[in-house]
């Protein structure tokens, strides 16, 4: 994809400073805790109309929608767009996460711009869409935050396809990897920090 912004990998300089990191994650996902029962079905955006831009997040393995509402609530609020999300259980894998995401993408108008943000999975479910499954015309940016396009060595021990697509050697990975400039000039922006103790890369 075009002008795709990757930070560059870093590690710990000390065992101290990985374990501050690993604690900020811990309380990060205890503050969503009191989240991810919310949105649980899908959220469309029905008040969008012709020229309007609709933003669609999409969340990470093991959580809801209902996470990612905070973000979703400041961007209607301030930057004068709608929002649509939908929440996905990890037994499904990316091409068929991709397809759910295009359902939600053909219930808008016509002549929307639409913006697509993933987390964690849910960037790799946007890539493959518009990378493999050819996206939509009305797609214009993708947004990626902390996504495992390099694999999540630790997603061996997730059940179900979910899992099975984010590890190093998956087929959707290396299929990502071979079209990445497929799509033209679609903007892509992927956002990852120095030290992911979760995924492990």
């Amino acid at each position: 994809m075009d002008q795709a912004t990757d930070a560059l990998p870093g590690s710990s300089s000390s065992p101290l400073k990985a374990l501050r990191a690993m604690g900020r994650e811990a309380v990060a996902f205890a503050r969503l805790a009191s989240l991810i029962p919310r949105d649980l079905g899908r959220v469309t955006a029905d008040k969008a109309r012709e020229g309007d831009d609709v933003v669609v997040l999409l969340h990470g393995l093991f959580a809801t929608a209902g996470v990612l509402r905070p973000l979703r609530e400041r961007l209607e609020a301030h930057a004068n767009a709608h929002t649509a999300s939908f929440t996905y259980v990890p037994h499904q894998g990316v091409e068929a996460l991709s397809e759910k995401l295009g359902e939600l993408v053909d219930t808008f108008p016509s002549r929307v711009r639409v913006h697509l943000v993933g987390h964690s999975l849910g960037g790799v479910i946007v890539r493959w869409f518009v990378q493999e499954r050819g996206g939509d015309p009305r797609v214009v940016q993708t947004i990626t935050m902390g996504s495992p396009f390099t694999g999540a060595p630790r997603a061996r021990f997730m059940p179900g396809p979910a899992g099975s697509d984010i590890l190093p050697e998956s087929t959707v990975l290396r299929r990502l990897h071979e079209s990445i400039h497929l799509p033209g000039e679609l903007p892509h922006l992927s956002i990852a920090a120095a030290d992911d103790v979760l995924a492990g890369a």
